[in-house]
């Protein structure tokens, strides 16, 4: 999915190396709460629960020539 667009390549690793420490922060602040344990990765993190299971996120730039929903099929 798509977040937003960026004029520049470095822009876009500023942007996203600010969103990802607000939202791991965040991620961790909740998930604690909910018995959850949080691990950061470089490009994102994952969230593990008992209950619930565990899911990632993570986070790129991509050019502009780049399809995010990967090759079209035949």
């Amino acid at each position: 999915m798509r977040l937003q667009l960026f004029q520049s390549a470095a822009e876009c690793r500023e942007t996203l190396t600010r969103f990802m420490t607000y939202d791991f922060y965040e991620a961790s602040r909740v998930e604690q709460q909910r018995g959850s344990t949080v691990t950061g990765y470089p490009d994102g993190y994952r969230i593990s629960n008992p209950v619930l299971g565990t899911h990632e996120m993570h986070y790129q730039c991509l050019p502009d020539t780049v399809d995010p929903r990967g090759p079209k099929g035949k």
